[in-house]
């Protein structure tokens, strides 16, 4: 068989689990810079039989003098999943098996947005000359987008997670808590969000162009569920208008939401199960992002600080 054909059986198998297409496009694109690299270093397509542990080993090296340390270790649980699957499906033999690999990177402490800068980003409405000549579209995009900051920084909902919901997901078809359905991995989840975030709910299903319990949430003029490119371009030109240097993308209001949670008090528990994380190590980096704030609360409640 060749790589090309196992890899496309392997992204079509990946399709019909609980894989998200962020994740399916990620496999995707590093199984073909893989496949792409194995074919000019033994200048042939390569089947999968083909594969060893040395041209592994070789393109793991060629990646890391130009990519991140996180980045590489990513491409190389791509392809030990892969194998891993075309060892059970085909009888191919992995050649990941037995390799050693290093100790993984810590993930690098992620950037936050202050408490004052997503407030300004909810109050940065967009010109109105921008928005067309309908005054009450103008205005319906504007409560669409805040309510989106508002559930993201609430709940800390990752935004394909977001941009997925729709008008049943909130409990009782009314704003106030929100079901993720088929989140991260798969599981469905309850995310609790504060009194602002559903006021603006209310406020953007007033004039929302579809209201019906199984409508999206967000969506576009026509009605139509909200792509995620659309929510990262929002995302942008809001923080640009509130004059927030940087660049600013949805994931870090999640971030902003787990690392204020904990400076106030959170529980790390409490937290993961908000975000969805399955390992409380992926939370526990949450730790490291302000030290400064945590020093502050040992000096105030440690009696011999």
């Amino acid at each position: 068989m060749l790589l090309s054909a196992a890899v496309d059986r392997y992204l079509k198998v990946r399709r019909l689990g609980n894989y998200s297409p962020h994740t399916i496009s990620n496999y995707g694109r590093d199984l073909r810079q893989f496949r792409e690299h194995v074919a000019a270093l033994i200048e042939h397509e390569p089947e999968a039989t083909e594969i060893t542990r040395e041209l592994i080993n070789k393109h793991l090296a060629a990646l890391s003098l130009r990519l991140s340390r996180i980045s590489v270790e990513r491409h190389r649980d791509c392809l030990w999943s892969f194998f891993a699957w075309l060892d059970a499906a085909a009888g191919v033999t992995n050649p990941t098996r037995g390799i050693i690999f290093r100790r993984r990177a810590f993930p690098k402490i992620p950037r936050t947005v202050s408490a004052q800068e997503i407030a300004a980003m909810i109050a940065a409405e967009q010109p109105l000359e921008s928005r067309g000549p309908h005054i009450r579209d103008h205005r319906a995009l504007d409560l669409r987008d805040r309510a989106m900051l508002e559930v993201i920084y609430g709940s800390g909902c990752r935004i394909a997670e977001a941009i997925s919901l729709n008008w049943e997901h909130l409990r009782g078809g009314m704003p106030g808590d929100v079901r993720v359905v088929s989140g991260k991995g798969g599981d469905d989840r309850i995310v609790l969000i504060g009194e602002p975030a559903r006021d603006a709910l209310r406020k953007w299903r007033c004039l929302a162009w579809s209201k019906d319990l199984g409508a999206p949430i967000f969506q576009n003029a026509r009605g139509e569920r909200l792509t995620a490119r659309a929510a990262q371009k929002m995302f942008k030109e809001r923080a640009e208008r509130a004059g927030i240097e940087g660049r600013v993308h949805p994931h870090m209001f999640r971030h902003s939401c787990a690392t204020h949670l904990l400076e106030r008090g959170a529980g790390i528990a409490d937290i993961s199960a908000l975000l969805g994380h399955k390992n409380l190590a992926t939370t526990a980096r949450y730790t490291h992002v302000n030290m400064a704030c945590m020093k502050a609360q040992h000096a105030a409640a440690f009696p011999r600080s």
